[in-house]
């Protein structure tokens, strides 16, 4: 890859979008402000003419078959990686989108699954995975539940998968939380989107969950690992005294810590501030990308989205209609600002256009 911030790593996020045009703004807001290399997208509801456009990303999809507003995937893949399109699949029962990429000197296959319920996966599995070479990482929504990887139950799918992982020796990467909260009272939260993936000894990998969009949405991390890695947050590349000079213009003491909510938020934007400081004060990376990726999440932006996390962990614990509503309102205010915000930086660029610069 040809990136010198993820030389040495690689985010890999996987979303079911359930219409991904339905979620770009948030979609964009988040992989900017997480930094996410790649983007695994089932459900996205694409047709043959269907497109979004997201700044320094490629966009690869796979529809469905049927040249219908169903099922499809895609992957969004930033511009400055080097890699090689797959083999795709365009079927009723699978739709994947496939990508081949270099890291650290190891040639790994990135791909999204999706299959639906309605199909059953055993011979399918099959014909998919011989298609991918040794490593790879294959990210999705499967549809298919079993108790050894954290589901609440077991499906006859999810014994298939289970089997044929077995068979192979391949790993199921996953979260210990749920990625399906339902709606309905009536239907119980459970783990669908799943990572299966076989990759060398000597790459290390972590699993969490970002609560950014509306679906929950795994995120992986591979690193290179050696055996005298140690991962730590700075690295030589790190600016100490632009570093500590942030820290020490940007840190706020005169707040409340009188309630647990006051604790939680001072820690949250604690955190925050570290971890700007940190992507600010890196050396490789540029002036014009730090700058045009810090512009585009204001504070009112980054305050709603914790707004939103709290709101939505809240709903997901106790399912009250009255939580699920306080919720629901908090994600339209977020996607209208994002949506305005998204605007008001299209028209200020169309603003600085000028012949003198030769920037029309």
């Amino acid at each position: 890859m040809n990136n010198s911030y993820t030389n040495n790593s690689l985010f890999i996020l996987l979303f079911n979008a359930n219409g991904l045009k339905n979620h770009v703004n948030e979609l964009q807001t988040m992989l900017f402000d997480k930094r996410i290399g790649i983007a695994l997208i089932s459900e996205t509801h694409f047709t043959k003419y269907s497109h979004i456009f997201i700044s320094d990303y490629n966009l690869l999809k796979s529809n469905h078959p049927d040249g219908t507003v169903y099922g499809g995937t895609g992957i969004l893949i930033k511009t400055n990686f080097k890699f090689h399109l797959f083999t795709s699949f365009s079927q009723n029962h699978i739709q994947s989108c496939a990508i081949s990429i270099i890291f650290n000197n190891i040639p790994i296959v990135v791909t999204e699954f999706y299959s639906p319920s309605t199909h059953l996966i055993n011979i399918n599995l099959t014909t998919f995975f011989d298609t991918i070479p040794n490593n790879f990482i294959a990210g999705g929504d499967y549809n298919a539940k079993h108790q050894s990887w954290g589901c609440r139950v077991t499906n006859y799918r999810g014994n298939l998968l289970y089997n044929f992982i077995n068979v192979k020796n391949y790993q199921i990467l996953s979260l210990p939380d749920p990625t399906y909260w339902p709606t309905s009272l009536k239907k119980k939260p459970d783990i669908l989107n799943i990572f299966v993936s076989k990759i060398p000894s000597n790459l290390y990998y972590s699993v969490n969950n970002i609560l950014d969009l509306n679906s929950d949405s795994p995120f992986c991390s591979i690193s290179h690992q050696t055996s005298s890695v140690i991962h730590t947050l700075f690295s030589p590349s790190i600016n100490h005294f632009k570093f500590h000079s942030l820290i020490a213009h940007k840190t706020n003491l005169s707040i409340s810590l009188k309630s647990e909510n006051d604790i939680h938020e001072a820690v949250n934007n604690l955190s925050k501030l570290i971890h700007t400081a940190v992507f600010l004060s890196n050396t490789l990376i540029t002036t014009k990308n730090t700058a045009h990726k810090q512009t585009n999440i204001s504070e009112q932006i980054r305050s709603l989205i914790v707004k939103k996390h709290r709101a939505r962990a809240r709903c997901q614990h106790t399912r009250l209609p009255s939580h699920k509503s306080a919720y629901s309102k908090l994600a339209n205010l977020l996607k209208k600002i994002l949506t305005k915000n998204k605007s008001n930086i299209f028209e200020q660029k169309l603003s600085n256009i000028s012949y003198s610069n030769d920037s029309v």
